[in-house]
């Protein structure tokens, strides 16, 4: 289960999901005709950055290379081989997954620390290779 999304950009607005079905919808402002949806919701954009912090590959024409999101993290806490994980990702460096959190002693591949950073990392290689895994 994934619970929530969030980013550093001051505009992301963080996405909390409850168990059971979750549904992102448009809102349609009063007074509006039925061909006056309000679409551009980020119902895509949602998915686009869930496949980005399983492992997507994140080439010069993806959306988290663009100029305005390149310098941005996100980030996703969801259930992860029965224990809960938090992953961070950034256009900046596509190919560097950040532990957060999780029992990464079960993981098939461990992440190691950046000593520079004091961070827990992980290649997207491996990270695509501890999802398939577990």
């Amino acid at each position: 289960m994934i619970h929530s999304i969030r980013s550093d950009l001051p505009s992301f607005k963080e996405l909390r999901f409850q168990p059971g079905l979750n549904i992102l919808l448009a809102e349609k402002s009063p007074g509006a005709t039925e061909r006056q949806t309000r679409n551009r919701a980020g119902k895509t954009s949602l998915i686009e950055l869930i496949h980005f912090l399983i492992g997507a590959n994140c080439d010069a024409r993806s959306l988290f290379k663009n100029d305005a999101l390149v310098q941005f993290s996100f980030e996703m806490d969801f259930d992860l081989n029965g224990a809960q994980a938090v992953v961070k990702r950034s256009g900046q460096k596509p190919s560097r997954i950040v532990i957060a959190e999780g029992d990464i002693q079960t993981w098939p591949i461990v992440p190691h620390l950046d000593q520079s950073a004091g961070e827990l990392v992980i290649s997207n290689t491996d990270w695509k290779t501890v999802l398939g895994r577990l």
